[in-house]
């Protein structure tokens, strides 16, 4: 089965199918339980040499054992002028500096899975409590169709409380945010998805503007489309308005929102299975006692902090919904512009057909006037052009015939003449018949 491993280390063929390395400011925070009153650690962190001493200090290996809190590592995101999906692998310090801090935290192997399928947000969970890790693993990303969407890998060790966590492609006012919140946070950083759902409250105005702008542009195009007097086939107007580019970025946001309310809804999920656990253990006669842990009371804080999330993302998943029918109003909105435009082309092409046959009907009643004096001066015509021929001589002299023995020169030129006009005429009309006529596909060619 194609399920996450139970070995999080990263190995050497990582190096190469994994990231790249460029130089970026990050920063490293340091927050324990029962210390909210007190500024949060920061390290800044710009350089190999600077990562090198921070991670020999060792300051998130020591807490894992023996206080309850947050250690959280802000990696600094590659400069990008436009969307770019490999952005979150473009880490700020090279290979070796990153060996020794997948293995000090650790980060999952699974990571490297949630930076290289950037099309679609996720979330999950790896519990590895029955293991020699004896912790939960959390990967998570945001989308990255737009700029500015995140990635999460952390680990929590449920004897101690404490969490690390590495949050990849920070850029530096997402940095000032999350650290404010940290700030904010006071106990709530005992539990393991709280630097999850900081990001997801980041993704919710993301994804709100996003929301307010695009269906903003393609309700402004339906109005647009909708206010025009006139429109045709061959108008430019038209092939201006009836752009899908649109649609195509309504129609993927939409998707986008859908997708990551999927993965609310799984984080959802785990609060109340983590919420399960800490209350167990509370109500444990044994949970006061247990090895490495300095304050059994941050699973009651850790539990609030679950409810407290818990409400919080059934909060915003409301909001998506809002957000996904706003969408819906504007695709259907564009569909009903769009077929009220066509019924308007379609009623002017049929005003101009009644135009036309009225016009055709107007002409035809002259043709029939002119077929009719035909008919009454042709015969009468035909009749003088014969008489009047040299071959009738009404008046002979003595002796000489009234109609003359040249007469059957007549009749003989003229069938002759209209032999080779009728002869010409009839192959090159079939000719030109068959070029223009329509062939229907037979059932092989479909």
């Amino acid at each position: 089965m194609d399920w996450p491993s139970n070995d999080p280390p990263f190995t050497k063929e990582d190096k190469n199918a994994f990231f790249m390395y460029l130089d970026g400011n990050s920063v490293a925070a340091l927050r324990l339980y029962g210390t909210e009153n007190s500024a949060t650690p920061l390290w800044q962190l710009d350089s190999d040499k600077k990562w090198e001493d921070w991670l020999s200090e060792d300051h998130f290996l020591l807490r894992r054992g023996s206080q309850p809190g947050l250690g959280l590592l802000l990696l600094a995101r590659a400069e990008e002028p436009q969307r770019n999906p490999g952005v979150l692998a473009r880490l700020p310090f090279s290979w070796d500096v990153f060996q020794d801090l997948a293995e000090a935290l650790p980060l999952h192997r699974n990571t490297i899975k949630t930076i290289k399928s950037p099309r679609f947000a996720m979330f999950v969970d790896i519990d590895l409590r029955e293991t020699k890790w004896n912790a939960i693993f959390y990967c998570g990303r945001t989308s990255c169709l737009h700029i500015g969407d995140m990635a999460v890998s952390s680990v929590f060790y449920p004897d101690t409380g404490f969490t690390a966590a590495t949050v990849f492609g920070c850029s530096q006012s997402a940095i000032e945010d999350i650290l404010g919140r940290l700030d904010a946070a006071a106990d709530s950083i005992t539990h393991p998805l709280l630097i999850i759902g900081i990001v997801v409250e980041l993704e919710y105005k993301r994804h709100d503007d996003l929301v307010r702008d695009q269906v903003t542009k393609l309700i402004q195009r339906v109005l647009d489309l909708s206010n025009l007097e006139e429109i045709s086939t061959t108008s430019k107007v038209r092939k201006d308005y009836y752009s899908v580019g649109a649609w195509i970025d309504v129609n993927q946001l939409r998707s986008d929102l859908q997708t990551w309310k999927v993965q609310l809804d799984r984080m959802i999920e785990h609060i109340d299975q983590l919420n399960d656990t800490f209350e167990m253990k509370i109500t444990s006669p044994t949970s006061s006692c247990s090895v490495g842990s300095a304050d059994p009371g941050w699973r009651q804080q850790a539990a609030i902090t679950g409810r407290r999330l818990k409400k919080r993302l059934k909060e915003i998943i409301h909001d998506y919904d809002k957000n996904i029918r706003e969408c819906n109003m504007a695709l259907e909105g564009l569909a009903l512009a769009t077929q009220m435009s066509w019924n308007q082309i379609s009623y002017q092409d049929t005003q101009t057909n009644l135009r036309i046959a009225s016009d055709a009907k107007y002409d035809s009643s002259h043709m029939k006037i002119i077929a009719t004096m035909t008919m009454v001066f042709l015969p009468a015509t035909f009749v003088s052009s014969v008489f009047s021929m040299s071959f009738f001589d009404w008046d002979p002299p003595e002796g000489k015939q009234i109609v003359s023995h040249y007469a059957w020169i007549y009749p003989v030129i003229v069938a002759v003449i209209t032999i080779i006009v009728v002869g010409v005429w009839y192959p090159f009309t079939r000719r030109v018949k068959a070029k223009h006529s329509y062939i229907p596909p037979s059932v092989s060619d479909v």
